[in-house]
């Protein structure tokens, strides 16, 4: 399956890239992009690439064994991108990014996916993994299937979706959503989590687009 040509995605993610720095979602090299460009590829970013300053040279090409097609030495967290892929074959890119707002949220202990504070999708937070290891993916793995987003505890957070744009959208979402609950946090440390039923009525909603 042809997603789309290489030249596109790469400038698709260095648009994106620059987003994400511009509005405050990554720092410094941290982070990462990929996409889809087969079947068989993946474009991702290279190891220390500055997201918010992409250029045509910070890419690499790989397979989904991991193998370097062309381009440079890719990013150390490919093992979570390319496992992503091999679960949903639905999805056609993965971002992960060192969200502050995420990070911070996942330090507190907090169960909102269990506990919805607002009315948003239930996001996962995940059992802290070993950053660039297999250990982020396993602690990733149960979410998968059944999220397209998910905060990976005390390292940042990962979405996926059908393209670039919706997971990018899927991560200022995310950390928007953080935002809102430190907020609310600083005010007062015990928030009342919405009642069952309505949570309930939430997660049908999003799962089928009506409260009925």
């Amino acid at each position: 399956m042809q997603v789309s040509t290489e030249k596109t995605l790469k400038q698709e993610i260095i648009h994106i890239g620059k987003l994400m720095y511009d509005k405050g979602y990554n720092v410094s090299i941290d982070g990462n992009i990929s996409c889809r460009l087969s079947n068989s590829e993946i474009l991702i970013t290279s190891t220390g690439a500055r997201l918010g300053f992409l250029t045509n040279e910070d890419f690499s090409v790989i397979d989904l064994q991991a193998n370097l097609l062309r381009g440079k030495k890719f990013t150390s967290e490919y093992d979570l991108h390319l496992n992503i892929y091999k679960v949903r074959e639905d999805i056609n890119a993965v971002i992960h990014a060192h969200a502050p707002n995420c990070i911070a949220l996942s330090c507190l202990n907090i169960d909102i996916l269990n506990n919805i504070y607002i009315t948003v999708a239930s996001i996962p937070i995940t059992e802290f993994g070993l950053p660039s290891s297999r250990e982020s993916f396993e602690k990733l793995k149960p979410f998968v299937k059944d999220y397209n987003w998910a905060i990976l505890k005390r390292h940042g957070a990962v979405t996926f979706e059908k393209d670039l744009l919706g997971a990018f959208l899927r991560l200022e979402g995310m950390e928007h959503f953080a935002k809102i609950l430190i907020s609310a946090m600083n005010v007062q440390k015990q928030l009342e989590p919405l009642p069952i039923e309505v949570k309930e009525k939430l997660e049908k909603f999003w799962k089928t687009g009506s409260y009925i």
